[in-house]
């Protein structure tokens, strides 16, 4: 199989072959703002919405400061909930440093050196 690395996890949710396509369901967005960037728009159309480093990821940072997976957004009854990944530097909602934690809107996210905000 050569020097490939093989991993159970998928932080992508990408589906599998015997899995159906989601269809695209609005769930909120995200205003994006990197370090010393200019903020941007970002829809959250996914049931499992990645954040983090990695091209695999539905939203990819340009922030050494975030890991390849940092957190990830996941519908909780008619709500989201951030969940970090394992992520070295840690997530914070509001400030404070979170494992998993449901969103509301206007909540603010820092993900490495990156400011999201949380519109519903």
């Amino acid at each position: 199989m050569g020097d490939e690395e093989k991993t159970d996890f998928d932080p992508t949710g990408a589906a599998g072959p015997t899995e159906r396509p989601r269809r695209w369901r609005f769930r909120g967005k995200l205003i994006v703002t990197p370090a010393g960037g200019e903020a941007r728009e970002m829809y959250i159309n996914r049931d499992n919405y990645v954040i983090g480093r990695d091209d695999g990821c539905s939203l990819i940072l340009d922030d050494d400061s975030a890991s390849r997976f940092h957190a990830r957004l996941t519908e909780v009854g008619d709500g989201l909930c951030v969940e970090d990944l394992g992520s070295k530097n840690g997530t914070l909602l509001n400030g404070v440093a979170v494992r998993s934690a449901r969103l509301n809107s206007g909540d603010e996210l820092v993900i490495g050196d990156t400011l999201l905000v949380f519109e519903e």
